[in-house]
């Protein structure tokens, strides 16, 4: 790719040492040139979208995005698009077209990372400078993709050869992160390595408090991997990744929350490329850990997921097929500081599938995708057979635009069962059985999508309708678990929902001035027998939401950046009256999800200043200072009595942070 403005200068007297062409072309230069001077306006193209509307991210690009601490985070860019609804800052998760957190699958290189997110959703595992290129699928999947009901995202290492070494360091006030890549026998070789982890405690000691508490918090990230490039194109690729999540409760009074939360993933994968063969054997494994004690009482929440996967997928013209086997284990949650605790929500699954791909592009502007998956799934000795089609259709427009519709059936046999509005580490996962069904989804878009020639802005404008079966949804409350005769499978009920909307997204980025702008106008409701029998709205469902990036070179060295987010407010249930019995606070509500928080506006600001291979990245988060209403609740004392309460979220973070390239 071009920079936003490049100038290349050429003087000399001989073509061979004027020019840097290859020695196959050295012969056809026969006059002396005293000087030659190119000066372009290209693309710098963070985002890229494909036929089957996948969005490409490069990782190269993603530092001059405005970002919380210059993180160049690819999971803040994706908060971004209109298809991710907006969620608050406390809230790691990804709710995408109206589906649940649980419903999305994460990958790197070709192995699952089960919980993306690192705690609170400020960052996700994913390290800018290992990782060169993400796919994001939000939508439509071939039949041969994975088994999931929303979104897929996939992250790569680089996997082609490389003459020199290549790396980068971003160090920051809260975050650093890195990675080179050494290419090994004589270029059949590369060997990746990136790291990154926060000092927030070192900086900042008591920047976080809980009440009389002090938060410690801290985390790392870990990548490694090789590849070893054989003849004839082929490569054999080994990668792993691990990082860790820790947060300690100190107490500083009697009386007051003590405890220690976390969670960690360990990821690894082989893989084989010859021709048009492709082999994959993936390895994760996902460990959650919640100790908490409070007045005497201690909660311990240990629970973890494993999952082995083996994938064969094979090209031939306009056919692809492909063949997976999963194992699945899932230890549940039970609270095991009762020694007399059974942890009965264990389970082991088996998940076959064997799926076959048609495309066909034919010469008057028509292409073809259809697929279908045949799925076998066993767990807790009940077998599920499905059949999953999808198709997807294109046309191609005048003016470089193309219309598509597509649709399919999608299912998902692991759950995730939120217990926390946050994305505590007391969220755990589930093997679907016949008590709690797998999730199920059948989804369908039309759209047009292209380049419109004036001003050369991409343009995407896409409705979808989905419909949404077996949903779950976790009605219990973590202090439940100090019951030894409890299970949290008992308080998970089952529903149905649908969701539908219209995404529009504008994007220009050529030239000095690039900017985005996505917005996304749609409803996502649920439906629960215990809440009759009357569609609520989803505690993901944003009626709005937009979001609009502008990047701006004044000069050459200088990019500007500004990013506005509005949403409408988070659904909640809100209390109509208390009342007090004995020393406990009562609430008597009106429906469920019924009522709705303030709407989300936050505005971040960023500048970046290059010299050469090194930038300075200067960018404040919530610019303005917005009072964004986290959550609402109720406490009482004799001497307010019922009180109405607010998190807010209010504080504007600036942060520096400086990188160097070297390549």
């Amino acid at each position: 790719m071009l920079s936003s403005v490049g100038c290349v200068s050429v003087m000399g007297a001989q073509p061979t040492d004027s020019l840097p062409v290859s020695n196959e072309r050295a012969d056809t230069l026969s006059a002396v040139l005293n000087e030659v001077s190119v000066t372009a306006i290209g693309t710098r193209k963070v985002l890229g979208r494909d036929k089957d509307g996948n969005i490409d991210i490069y990782a190269r690009l993603l530092h001059e995005q405005t970002g919380l601490a210059g993180s160049s985070d690819p999971i803040t860019l994706l908060k971004t698009l209109p298809s991710v609804a907006t969620s608050s800052e406390l809230k790691a998760s990804l709710n995408i077209r109206g589906s649940h957190n649980g419903s999305n699958l994460f990958y790197s290189d070709e192995a699952r990372v089960v919980n993306p997110m690192h705690m609170l959703g400020l960052y996700s595992n994913y390290n800018s400078s290992f990782y060169s290129n993400y796919i994001f699928s939000p939508s439509w999947h071939p039949a041969s993709a994975p088994n999931a009901t929303s979104a897929i995202f996939r992250a790569f290492s680089p996997s082609l050869p490389s003459e020199r070494i290549r790396g980068e360091i971003t160090a920051g006030v809260i975050e650093s992160h890195g990675a080179i890549h050494l290419p090994l026998f004589k270029n059949k070789g590369l060997l990746s390595v990136g790291a990154r982890m926060t000092y927030l405690n070192l900086l900042f000691p008591d920047i976080l408090t809980l009440g009389t508490s002090r938060l410690k918090y801290d985390f790392y990230d870990l990548n490694f991997a090789y590849t070893h490039f054989l003849n004839k194109g082929g490569r054999i690729k080994a990668s792993f990744f691990t990082n860790k999540d820790n947060l300690k409760i100190i107490d500083r009074h009697n009386g007051s929350k003590d405890g220690r939360l976390g969670w960690g993933n360990i990821v690894s994968s082989i893989s084989w490329v010859n021709n048009t063969l492709r082999c994959d054997i993936g390895f994760s494994r996902y460990e959650n850990s919640f100790k908490l004690i409070e007045a005497g009482r201690m909660l311990n929440l240990p629970s973890s997921m494993t999952q082995i996967d083996a994938t064969a997928e094979y090209s031939l013209n306009d056919f692809n097929i492909a063949v997976q086997t999963i194992s699945r284990k899932s230890s549940g949650q039970r609270n095991s500081a009762n020694k007399d605790n059974i942890q009965d929500t264990a389970s082991t699954a088996f998940e076959g599938s064997i799926a076959g791909d048609w495309n066909h592009y034919f010469t008057f502007g028509l292409d073809i995708s259809a697929g279908i998956k045949c799925s076998l799934y066993s767990c807790n000795k009940w077998i599920s057979p499905n059949l999953l089609p999808r198709i997807r259709i294109g046309y191609k427009l005048p003016e470089s635009l193309r219309l598509y519709i597509s649709g399919g059936r999608y299912m998902k046999f692991d759950r995730m069962v939120e217990t926390s509005t946050v994305g505590l580490p007391a969220d755990f996962y589930i093997n679907s059985d016949q008590s709690l069904r797998p999730e199920e989804a059948w989804s369908g878009e039309f759209g047009i999508e292209g380049k419109i020639p004036l001003g050369m802005i991409d343009v995407s404008v896409e409705l979808y309708a989905r419909r949404l079966l077996h949903c779950g949804e976790y009605v219990g409350s973590i202090l439940d678990q100090l019951n030894p005769d409890y299970s949290p499978l008992s308080d998970i009920i089952d529903g149905k929902g649908y969701a539908y909307g219209l995404s529009v997204s504008l994007s220009r980025q050529f030239g000095s001035i690039r900017g985005r702008v996505g917005y996304n106008i749609g409803k996502s409701r649920l439906k629960f027998d215990r809440y009759g029998n009357e569609y609520f709205p989803a505690s993901h469902d944003r009626l709005h939401d937009l979001s609009a990036s502008l990047l701006w070179n004044p000069i050459s060295r200088l990019t500007l950046g500004a990013t506005f987010t509005h949403a409408t407010g988070t659904p909640f249930t809100k209390a109509k009256y208390g009342y007090i019995l004995g020393e406990n606070l009562i609430c008597e509500y009106y429906p469920h999800n019924s009522s709705r928080l303030p709407a989300y506006n936050r505005l971040d600001l960023s500048a970046i200043w290059r010299m050469g291979s090194h930038s300075i990245n200067v960018s404040v988060y919530n610019a303005l200072g917005s009072k964004n209403i986290l959550f609402l609740y109720y406490s009482y004392s004799l001497s307010e009595g019922i009180k109405r309460k607010e998190s807010v979220m209010k504080t504007v973070i600036p942060s520096i942070s400086y990188t160097f390239i070297f390549k």
